[in-house]
């Protein structure tokens, strides 16, 4: 079954606006600086760039970036899009949501110089970050199926790299011609915020052995945790061997 992107993050966002009336929430904001909380955004409106904001009334939505990101967001969100220009990003955010009343925040993903930005729009700032996690806590089949073909790819390239075991590997170059694996199977790539794990031997038992130039020996017990990305979602998975 085709899954319809834009009807999902639609419903996403009507769903936030339900927990935002039961809230007395009237608007939320989710900037995105250097990366920094692209989820969320992505989650809501489906684009992947590393600078914007995205914010949300209970009758309005926008998403202001820079021009570096303007064809990209166009292509990636049903989001209106708003040209920052020469104005600062949250300055222009300020001009549109000066004098709101209680704006909602995820206070673990904004710095402190974002959140006294954010103090200065509405007569109320709240930390809405229960409210993603109620949100997110049950999967849509957009979710779900992303987060299989994730463990799809990443199974399918552990059982290929496996194949590469009767050459002599180091755990490095195991953990490295894994990922390559991961890639070449159509994959984004791996975790990206942290290494995989391998650990041979002794090294086996520990709980996060970080790959070492330690060569992979015949019979020896080996310890991988490792995972796919794929349109955003991760798969994570810890599969022993010898």
């Amino acid at each position: 079954m085709e899954i319809n992107r834009t009807m999902q993050t639609e419903l996403r966002i009507e769903a936030m606006r339900s927990s935002m009336r039961a809230s007395g929430v009237d608007a939320v904001i989710i900037p995105v600086r250097e990366g920094l909380n692209w989820e969320t955004c992505y989650y809501l409106t489906g684009f992947r760039g590393t600078s914007s904001v995205f914010f949300a009334t209970c009758d309005d939505a926008g998403l202001v970036t820079d021009g570096r990101y303007l064809s990209q967001a166009a292509a990636q969100t049903h989001v209106p899009v708003i040209d920052q220009g020469s104005t600062p990003m949250m300055d222009v955010l300020g001009e549109i949501l000066s004098g709101t009343g209680t704006i909602g925040f995820q206070a673990d993903r904004v710095t402190c110089d974002l959140m006294g930005k954010i103090k200065e729009y509405g007569k109320n700032i709240v930390d809405i970050s229960p409210l993603f996690s109620k949100l997110r806590r049950k999967k849509d089949q957009g979710e779900i199926s992303d987060i299989r073909v994730a463990a799809d790819l990443a199974t399918f390239a552990l059982l290929d790299t496996l194949g590469e075991c009767e050459k002599e590997l180091t755990e490095r170059s195991f953990a490295a011609r894994l990922e390559y694996g991961i890639r070449m199977a159509g994959a984004e790539g791996g975790w990206g915020s942290h290494d995989f794990i391998v650990a041979s031997g002794s090294r086996s038992a520990l709980p996060h052995g970080t790959p070492t130039g330690k060569n992979i020996e015949s019979g020896e017990m080996v310890t991988v945790d490792f995972g796919s990305r794929f349109n955003g979602y991760i798969s994570d998975i810890t599969r022993s061997f010898c």
